[in-house]
């Protein structure tokens, strides 16, 4: 099959159940983002092809692996999730209609507070067509398509995010396989707390960079007051995201995505403010 498989990898020994549920024969491609000894030691007994950076950089790891794969067409993939059956198939089929190929993350769950995290999340990642990775699948040849590049690398957080405005803007199909399924682990509201602040500090690093385009949803401005008179605005629209999610998800969600939607915004203020992340690139 004409298809690399990438996936980067800090500090995460799941990386192993990873590789192991591909079940096609293509090129793994294993991006070492600053890795832990116990993680590279994990990585030295798969079949896999590895690279290395050495700066914790995710749209970097992104990068270079896509620069270093040996096939036109790739799949992004993270270590913490695993492959259902039939999915990298049907993802690389799903090539052949459109530039981009897009699956769906099934966030499981194991505890009430679990499921609840899951169907927030399900709400804003997997129930909407957008070119998030994972799991996510397109030929190389986009990158003339949408600005020159892949995945900006001076975004910490969210160089996702910015990827997919640029492929909206580009007007590139995304062609959605729901049954092209990947299992992410069990997130706790902390974890799930701690990612949305961080979402929202690269966030504000698009915008003060002006490589992101603000929304409605998650607001920014380049101005710090500009911002702030945004989010007067969006906060009054609240009820309406609020009554969104509950008739989707349920009520329980809708509140844990109120408070997500708190947390991303302390992230933005933070970064824009404090610098927050500056310690997380070393």
């Amino acid at each position: 099959m004409d298809l690399s498989v990438i996936v980067r990898v800090k500090d995460d020994i799941r990386i192993k159940r990873c590789i192991e549920s591909i079940d096609e024969n293509v090129e793994k491609m294993i991006v070492l983002n600053t890795p832990s000894d116990q993680v590279r030691g994990i990585v030295d007994k798969l079949d896999s092809r590895t690279i290395e950076i050495s700066e914790n950089n995710l749209g970097k790891a992104h990068n270079a692996g896509i620069d270093a794969c040996s096939n036109e067409k790739v799949l992004l993939m993270d270590s913490d999730c695993v492959f259902n059956p039939g999915t990298i198939r049907t993802l690389f089929d799903g090539l052949r209609e459109a530039s981009l190929s897009k699956g769906r993350v099934v966030f499981t769950h194991k505890s009430f507070v679990g499921r609840i995290v899951a169907l927030s999340r399900e709400y804003h990642v997997s129930d909407k067509v957008n070119a998030y990775a994972p799991p996510l699948a397109f030929s190389r040849d986009i990158k003339n398509k949408i600005g020159g590049y892949y995945f900006d690398e001076d975004l910490f957080w969210t160089e996702d995010h910015e990827f997919d405005q640029r492929v909206q803007r580009a007007n590139l199909r995304i062609k959605y396989e729901k049954d092209a399924s990947i299992e992410h682990d069990e997130l706790t509201m902390r974890s799930d707390l701690r990612s949305s602040f961080h979402y929202g500090a690269g966030y504000y690093e698009g915008i003060a960079k002006g490589v992101t385009q603000s929304c409605f949803m998650y607001g920014g401005h380049k101005r710090l007051i500009g911002s702030v008179a945004y989010d007067c605005v969006r906060a009054a629209a609240l009820p309406l995201l609020f009554a969104d999610v509950k008739r989707k998800k349920g009520i329980l969600p809708a509140a844990f995505m109120c408070v997500w939607m708190g947390a991303f915004s302390a992230g933005y203020y933070s970064q824009a403010l404090f610098n927050v992340l500056e310690k997380n690139r070393k």
